[in-house]
């Protein structure tokens, strides 16, 4: 399925990628051997499912704080949008965890979710700065992670996806649509030129889709911008043109 634009400045190129949709694979925004570990790295609420939990573990020897926040989650031309989210909440908010101790983290629905299209949010989990004394310096990085939640998750099949190459510019953009109510999760994308060579644009987790958006990510390729393709979106679903 392929989507076309006739306007003369965004000229629609098709491209052949795969969309592999992973979904269960995220990561922290910061990496290293984080004293901060989280798990599970996303939530799925199943239809009438009203709460959730995650574990937070300090891995490190130290006490360590923590703060949890909830955002609805949308997409739009520009990218993610995290917005405040009083429908779903976290209890407790802020934890302070003992070397090597855990703590449970409740994901809780302040009301039933309305209709049955999927419902997407981020938890955001940031690693608090210890209070040191004035005469102790140096730099300290505090961890920050992003774990999806979504209410109402599908079990059922992923979404069918539509991409294509657009110019914008100077840029090339792989363009991925989503039509459908639920998120897809991409992952492992390479375009396939007519030539019959393959390029990957990412190798792991590109990002998601979710329900009704659309996606926009660069593709470096210096064939892209006069080399013929043709969009593939979602395993075993090429499309020849």
């Amino acid at each position: 399925m392929l989507a076309h634009s006739a306007g003369a400045a965004m000229r629609w190129r098709r491209a052949c990628a795969w969309l592999v949709l992973l979904m269960g694979t995220f990561a922290p925004l910061a990496a290293g051997a984080a004293a901060l570990q989280i798990s599970p790295i996303r939530l799925d609420l199943l239809p009438g499912q009203s709460a959730g939990s995650l574990t937070l573990r300090n891995r490190g020897t130290q006490p360590l704080n923590a703060q949890v926040r909830v955002f609805r989650w949308t997409q739009d031309a520009e990218g993610d949008r995290l917005e405040p989210a009083p429908a779903l909440v976290a209890s407790p908010p802020i934890v302070q965890i003992s070397g090597e101790g855990e703590q449970l983290v409740r994901v809780v629905l302040t009301q039933p979710a309305a209709g049955n299209d999927e419902q997407t949010y981020r938890l955001l989990i940031d690693e608090l700065p210890e209070r040191r004394p004035q005469a102790q310096t140096g730099v300290t990085m505090q961890l920050r992670y992003s774990v999806p939640v979504f209410v109402n998750a599908s079990t059922g099949a992923p979404p069918r996806l539509s991409a294509a190459l657009r110019r914008d510019g100077g840029r090339t953009l792989l363009v991925v649509r989503n039509p459908e109510a639920r998120h897809a999760q991409l992952a492992d994308v390479s375009i396939e030129w007519s030539d019959g060579t393959r390029s990957p644009l990412t190798a792991g987790l590109l990002g998601y889709a979710l329900g009704g958006a659309t996606r926009a990510w660069p593709v470096a390729d210096a064939r892209a911008a006069r080399a013929r393709a043709t969009a593939v979106a979602g395993p075993g679903q090429r499309c020849r043109g």
